[in-house]
């Protein structure tokens, strides 16, 4: 767990995600056991207000970047059943609503998956801070229904999923 002298380090103004240095990863449980993959972040944003406080966070995952290590479960998460991923490229994040902790923020949100709109929580505690770049490691529960995920049954693959996000960002201003 990350110390509060490390969460009030981050300096305020804008912070921009380092993507070779980020991914999201996912579990979720299906018939054939628990099935982990990973989806790259696109880009995120946090902006960190003059009292420390941050104000703003989202982020973009890119839903056709994702991998699973099974060809045929990749073809069906990109099929229109389930991401739709060339119809639908990008899975969208945002905060609406951001409390400070000792070591992090709790984070309710919006996802945006195939243009339906969700909540979701996340817990994010900061992982380091070394001078321009701060790491976050951030997770929750995605409602799969709720986020208009709804082709396949209870049965086959799990209502609800944990993603974790892993995210460095850099300070740009």
């Amino acid at each position: 767990m990350a110390s509060p002298a490390l969460l009030q380090s981050i300096r305020p103004g804008t912070w921009t995600l380092d993507p070779v240095q980020s991914t999201a990863t996912f579990t979720v449980r299906s018939l054939a056991g628990m099935v982990t993959g990973t989806i790259p972040i696109a880009s995120a944003t946090v902006q960190v207000g003059p009292d420390g406080g941050v104000d703003a966070i989202s982020a973009v995952l890119n839903s056709a970047g994702f991998q699973i290590g099974n060809q045929k479960r990749y073809d069906d998460v990109r099929s229109p059943k389930f991401l739709d991923s060339n119809a639908y490229p990008a899975l969208g994040v945002s905060a609406t609503k951001i409390v400070v902790g000792q070591t992090g923020w709790e984070i309710d949100g919006n996802l945006v998956v195939k243009g339906t709109t969700s909540p979701i929580g996340l817990a994010a505690e900061v992982v380091s801070v070394a001078g321009d770049l701060v790491s976050v490691r951030a997770s929750g529960v995605v409602d799969r229904h709720q986020a208009g995920l709804t082709k396949l049954p209870n049965l086959m693959i799990a209502r609800t999923l944990k993603i974790t996000l892993d995210a460095t960002f850099r300070h740009v201003s």
